[in-house]
Formats: C-alpha cells, structure tokens, sequence
C-alpha cells in the first residue's frame, strides 16, 4: 500500500505542481484519493512520510546508482561528464571563491 500510495502521491505533484501559489498537503490527498475522501488521502500521506519501512538513503542510494551509470555511459562514448553546480542554496557566493579574489571559473 506504501508504494500505491508513493505512486500516486509521485504523480499528483507532477502533474499539479504550481510554483506561484504551491500545493497543500491536503489538496494532494483530495488527488490520490478524490476530493470527497480527502482527509483519507492525506492520512496515507503522512503514513507514507513517517513510516519505518524506508528512509532517505533508499532515494541517495538510487540517485548515486543512477548517476553513476549515466557517467559510465558517457564516458563508453567518448563524451566527458560535467557537474552543474547550482549555488543559489549557499548563503553568500563569496563562501566559495577563492580568498586570492580571483574571478570564477566556469566548465562549460
């Protein structure tokens, strides 16, 4: 039921995502279960996210297992894999470049 209830909840935030007015917890349980067993919905949600049956590492270890063999397929073909690294996360771009104050250097 965990991983019915993660599919559906994976498919109601693709399709209902809105970034200028977000999406509640309780519109999502009105998706995976209809809007008239809404509250029903929203309490598989909250059972999904606290229960102990998976944690977090299970998502790190797919992503890394994926990305792993994303590069070993670049690199079979002769491309080079690049990073993107996105720092609108760090809290001053002066925490990250060098002290010297030296310009940045970008891979493209």
């Amino acid at each position: 039921r965990l991983v019915e209830t993660f599919y559906n909840l994976f498919v109601a935030i693709l399709l209902n995502r809105n970034r200028s007015i977000g999406l509640l917890l309780s519109e999502l349980g009105g998706f995976i279960c209809g809007f008239n067993h809404a509250p029903a919905g929203t309490k598989r949600i909250s059972n999904l996210l606290r229960s102990k049956k998976w944690t977090a590492t299970v998502i790190d270890d797919f992503l890394f297992a994926r990305s792993k063999k994303r590069i070993e397929q670049l690199i079979q073909i002769g491309k080079r894999p690049l990073l993107v690294w996105d720092d609108s996360k760090i809290e001053k771009p002066e925490s990250w470049r060098p002290t010297l104050g030296l310009p940045r250097v970008y891979a493209v």
